[in-house]
């Protein structure tokens, strides 16, 4: 059975990063990014999927006016089953948390350039082609 959390206290935001720098196989030198961020309050929640264990996670962020889905992950045994979208689906049912934080009917999402097989998942979930900046948006 699948359990969902959205942790917005951060409580065990060590453990989901060393799953996400695992699965995306990152060395530790991108973790300052993800630590600044969290700092400076621009990481506000992170959604997780336990099946026994911890199996996808992604961060929730905001800027000025907008919210973002950020560095989806899935254990390497997950993947191609669905859990990327899941995700995205309970961020989007728990929108009310998040309504404080942006004033935007779009929820966003940062790509890396090139990544045909990413830009078509998000495009599987209702998100625009990336614009210039790589950055792809769905109405909420």
């Amino acid at each position: 059975m699948e359990k969902y959390i959205l942790l917005d206290q951060m409580d065990e935001y060590e453990e989901i990063d060393k799953l996400r720098r695992k699965v995306n196989n990152l060395p530790s030198s991108n973790d300052n990014y993800y630590h600044n961020q969290l700092k400076f309050g621009k990481i506000i929640a992170v959604a997780t999927i336990l099946k026994g264990e911890m199996i996808a996670g992604c961060y929730i962020s905001k800027s000025r006016t907008s919210l973002y889905i950020e560095n989806i992950f899935v254990k390497k045994e997950y993947q191609h089953q669905g859990y990327g979208k899941k995700l995205i689906r309970y961020v989007l049912d728990h929108k009310e948390k998040f309504e404080e934080y942006f004033d935007t009917e779009f929820l966003y999402s940062k790509l890396e350039p090139n990544s045909k097989e990413i830009i078509g998942f998000y495009e599987s979930m209702g998100y625009s082609e990336p614009n210039e900046y790589n950055v792809m948006k769905r109405r909420i």
